[in-house]
Formats: structure tokens, sequence, C-alpha cells
């Protein structure tokens, strides 16, 4: 049984809103300071978590292509961060993964 499922379905329910509201605000901070040095990465951690959350594909593709515009080399990223580039663009891409090499 995994922690989720594991909490009493309000709270489950009020953590998953909570987690929801603060991607929202994410998306208005990400869009005011765009693109700004050091932030691209964030790109890929805000579509990733747009297909966890709340499932919006269109949310997902719009910052993914952003962090592809910058044309940043994922070798410059962690293993994880790659991985969840890589579901983002399966999901929402035309199946074209960037280039890993620099």
């Amino acid at each position: 049984m995994g922690y989720a499922e594991a909490l009493h379905p309000a709270r489950r329910e009020k953590i998953w809103q909570t987690a929801i509201k603060y991607l929202v605000r994410m998306d208005v901070v990400m869009r005011d300071g765009w693109p700004f040095p050091g932030r691209e990465q964030f790109a890929v951690a805000v579509a990733y978590l747009h297909l966890q959350l709340s499932g919006d594909k269109e949310k997902a593709k719009y910052w993914i292509e952003l962090f592809d515009a910058q044309r940043i080399s994922l070798l410059h990223h962690q293993e994880w961060f790659r991985k969840w580039y890589e579901e983002v663009k399966r999901v929402v891409g035309d199946g074209y993964v960037a280039d890993l090499n620099p």
C-alpha cells in the first residue's frame, strides 16, 4: 500500500487540491519570468506535474516546448530529470526526444 492509499480519503483529496493550487501558482510565476536564466529546468518539472496531477496535456505540451526552444542539452541534468522529460514527450510530443548530445 502506498502513502496516498494509506491516507483518509478526505485528507488525500485536500493534499491533492493543494498540490494543484500550487501548480497553478507556479504556472503564473514561470510565465511572468520567462525566459529567466536558471528557470528552464522548471519548465520540465511544471510540464511533468501537469500530466501527473491534473492530466492537462495542453499545459504540459506548452511547457515542454518552451524548454525545447531553449536548446539545452539533457546531459546537463540528472537521470530523473531526463526521465520526466522523456515521459512528457512520450505523452504529448510527436515522439521526438531532444538529442542527448550537446
